[in-house]
């Protein structure tokens, strides 16, 4: 069953919150224990990323330097050379050391002191293409390992190239800016061997590690001196190395477990007070009057328009506001109203008048016409009658029209009958043995369809009213309704079928698309269907 009600809304919200308070809470913690653990471990992880990042961004330092002087032609000058080196060391003291090489002979460096060229990056050197692209490199010198990248260009077709040196005491320095506790950070090559064999020992595990292509983001878990560790590892093999972080694992996912009880536990608190006011106050600052509210605009929509809201003295503003707007809605509406009749009213005189003023009109041109036919020879009578008989019919449909006063709502039996009445009187035989049964039920036709129906009789019928005349035999016209279609049909070989001319041949068609109706010959008698709601 579904609860449609605010306070039962409400008071099943409230249910759920307090039932399981406790489980909640305690399920809470747990999730918000794991959630704070893995947000740990990720940040250990993005540390070790930012060392491994930092560390790039040395060899893309010293690789954007070695681009920068392997393209000065001065270099294959050795004295300029020298000059060069020199400047470069000065401006660039964290590295340590520049060295130029033409044709894979070293032509100058530029060296601190205790440091030297390692011979693997002078091989190295000679035997990398001249392509501009950089390489990396790591060696153990006499100050310990020491990081290099050379860049190698061909110039007036001697083969130019620039290697930077980089201490391992530079690189350390940049990684103790990434995090306090750099020291953990430990470097190794690829196949496992530490470049700084004196620092930060780590298990055998992790050193084996180093060696499979991990995911950046995964950690390995060990016991390094009995003490549980996490480690991660960042391979970079473009410059030959990996960064190893490790930590402690306690330190790292223990932080803010306090602090996350205690952040479960105020909302929660916060939680039950906000229902409990929320309760209250909905009660006593909305409910009630809105109920108040509800029951007015039951009474106006049962027909009391006079039933208002008034004034509403302790409630709220915007209840205030919003009974207001409904009784300056309803006083709106009442006036709307009264408008709406009197124009209704008068609508309804002026349409009466002009249906009343076309029957006249109709009916004195009928008169005339009637006149003037009795006046002309016999011979000579039958060329008013196409006039007379459609001028009867439109009188027929105003007639109802004027009779309903309405113009969308013109009974259809009595538009058939009144036209047939007329017609009956125009044909040369007004004595003419007619039976007419239009059982058509209370069937309305707009004015427009009463007024096509009307036309399309007084092309059909008198014909036919004038063959019955001359062979004396009795004609039925009869009108029924089928559903949603209102029939009409009248004999269709009395002496013959009276064939229309042309003129009133197109004007059965144009009134048959008009009334989206179809006319056909069934039994012997012609059938109009005419869809009642076309």
């Amino acid at each position: 069953m579904l609860i449609r009600s605010l306070r039962a809304k409400l008071a099943f919200l409230l249910l759920i919150a307090i039932l399981p308070t406790v489980a909640a809470v305690a399920w809470l913690l747990l999730d918000s224990q794991v959630a704070a653990r893995q947000a740990a471990v990720r940040g250990f992880v993005q540390t070790s990323q930012m060392a491994a990042m930092a560390l790039e961004g040395i060899t893309r330092g010293a690789t954007r330097v070695a681009t920068a002087y392997v393209d000065d032609d001065r270099l294959i000058d050795a004295a300029a050379c020298g000059t060069i080196l020199d400047r470069a060391r000065m401006a660039y003291t964290d590295y340590s050391g520049i060295a130029a090489f033409v044709d894979g002979v070293l032509t100058c460096q530029a060296l601190a002191p205790g440091t030297s060229l390692p011979p693997l990056a002078a091989q190295s050197v000679m035997a990398m293409p001249a392509d501009g692209q950089p390489l990396f490199g790591w060696t153990t010198g006499r100050g310990g390992s020491l990081l290099w990248t050379a860049v190698k260009r061909t110039q007036g077709g001697r083969k130019v190239s620039v290697v930077i040196l980089v201490s391992e005491m530079f690189v350390r320095r940049i990684m103790d800016d990434v995090d306090e506790k750099a020291n953990a950070i430990q470097l190794a090559r690829l196949d496992g061997t530490l470049l700084d064999p004196g620092g930060t020992r780590l298990p055998a595990s992790v050193l084996g590690a180093i060696r499979e292509d991990r995911p950046d983001d995964d950690t390995i878990s060990a016991v390094m001196d009995g003490q549980s560790m996490i480690y991660s590892i960042q391979r970079r093999p473009a410059l030959g190395v990996a960064v190893i972080m490790g930590a402690p694992w306690g330190q790292v996912v223990s932080v803010g477990n306090r602090q996350m009880a205690l952040a479960i536990a105020a909302p929660a608190l916060l939680l039950v007070a906000a229902l409990t006011m929320l309760w209250v106050g909905l009660d006593q600052l909305v409910l009630r009057w809105l109920s108040r509210i509800q029951r007015v605009a039951r009474s106006y929509a049962a027909g009391g328009i006079s039933a208002r809201c008034g004034p509403m003295p302790g409630a709220p503003d915007e209840i205030v506001q919003f009974a207001r707007t409904f009784d300056a809605m309803a006083d709106s509406i009442a006036e709307r109203t009264i408008d709406l009749e009197t124009e209704i009213d008068q609508k309804r005189r002026y349409i009466r008048e002009l249906h009343h003023r076309v029957k006249n009109n109709l009916q004195v041109l009928t008169s005339m016409l009637a006149l003037q036919r009795r006046h002309l020879p016999e011979a000579e009578r039958p060329v008013l009658r196409f006039p007379e008989d459609r001028v009867n019919a439109l009188s027929a449909a105003y007639r109802a029209a004027y009779a309903h006063s309405e113009v969308g709502d013109i009974d259809a039996a009595v538009v058939i009958t009144d036209v047939i009445a007329r017609l009956q009187v125009g044909a040369i035989s007004p004595d003419l043995m007619l039976d007419v049964d239009v059982a058509i039920g209370d069937v309305v036709l707009n004015l427009d369809r009463a007024v096509a129906l009307a036309m399309l009789l007084a092309e059909v019928l008198p014909p036919r009213f004038d063959s019955a005349a001359r062979t004396g035999r009795r004609m039925m016209v009869l009108g029924r309704r089928e559903g949603d279609t209102m029939v009409l049909d009248v004999p269709a070989d009395a002496d013959g079928d009276p064939n229309l001319d042309a003129l009133s041949q197109r004007f059965v068609e144009a009134y048959l698309r008009q009334l989206s109706a179809t006319m056909t010959v069934v039994d012997g008698r012609l059938r109009i269907a005419i869809p009642i709601g076309g």
